[in-house]
């Protein structure tokens, strides 16, 4: 399985857009991900943590080429159909 981790500051969010970049093979797997995904886990993050401190982010791309998110060491949640989707943005 392919991993990147990310930090990212304790701030209100719309929309993540993570850029997970494949040296292997050249490719990029881009993802817009909306807040609904992610503000649960997230918010339960945020109030564990101290002044300007950041909250951990993995997307784990499976064998099965799913990709999930993670958040503060949570279980991912299946994010592979915003993959290069960008109508969240709108």
């Amino acid at each position: 399985a392919d991993k990147w981790e990310f930090e990212v500051p304790a701030k209100s969010y719309e929309i993540w857009m993570l850029l997970c970049w494949r040296a292997q093979d050249n490719r990029l797997h881009d993802f817009a991900v909306p807040q609904g995904v992610f503000s649960t886990d997230f918010s339960i993050a945020k109030r564990n943590l101290g002044k300007n401190a950041k909250i951990p982010i993995r997307v784990i791309r499976t064998e099965g080429n799913r990709f999930f998110l993670g958040v503060a060491g949570k279980t991912g949640k299946d994010i592979t159909d915003f993959r290069g989707d960008y109508d969240p943005l709108r």
